[in-house]
């Protein structure tokens, strides 16, 4: 049975490892993230072809397209042994035919990162833009509040809410909107409440 926490473990691990002894945490944490950002690139293109990716055969077709990729998208940046992590890990996941599983493995990877480097992911939804003296307070209350070292915030404007905001922090949320302040008032009126 496929275990994407175990090939995003795996794929950790080797990068984890490759890291000098004497490099910095926050080198380590900037290398981390910069392979994702990798294998995410790479990864991509390799969904739009038809057919079913496994076998040895299959592996060895694709290991030109990968190298491709990761040429196109700046990896010697990056330095060759990380960019032969991620072309490693591509490979190996073809010649398991395991392919189909990549989106799994990256959302894994992605938290298995965060929750090491003290990074807390959060959706906010909210009926107009937020300014940024307004977003940069709501960011440091969240620090402050969870303890988390970076706030990763991927924000959606969702006009339906008429006022305020809803926030989403791993299994919590805090729904701040007009819209549901609204819809609170009238069930507490049906009710006879009030």
């Amino acid at each position: 049975m496929f275990t994407a926490e175990r090939w995003a473990r795996a794929f950790t691990g080797v990068l984890e490892n490759g890291q000098p002894e004497d490099s910095e945490e926050t080198e380590g944490f900037q290398t981390g993230f910069q392979a994702l950002a990798l294998l995410k690139t790479v990864a991509a293109p390799l969904h739009h072809i038809s057919g079913l990716f496994s076998g040895t055969s299959t592996a060895i077709r694709l290991d030109r397209m990968i190298h491709s990729a990761l040429e196109k998208s700046g990896a010697a940046v990056l330095g060759a042994k990380t960019t032969e992590t991620v072309c490693h890990f591509l490979d190996l996941l073809v010649k398991r035919g395991q392919f189909q599983h990549i989106d799994a493995v990256i959302r894994e990877i992605e938290r298995i990162f965060d929750e090491k480097n003290g990074v807390l992911p959060v959706k906010l939804e909210s009926a107009f833009p937020l300014d940024g003296d307004y977003e940069a307070n709501l960011l440091e209350m969240l620090k402050t509040r969870t303890g988390a070292k970076v706030i990763r915030l991927e924000k959606s404007v969702v006009p339906e809410l008429l006022a305020g905001y809803r926030l989403q922090m791993g299994g919590e949320s805090l729904d701040a909107t007009l819209k549901t302040q609204l819809q609170r008032m009238t069930k507490e009126l049906a009710s006879g409440g009030l």
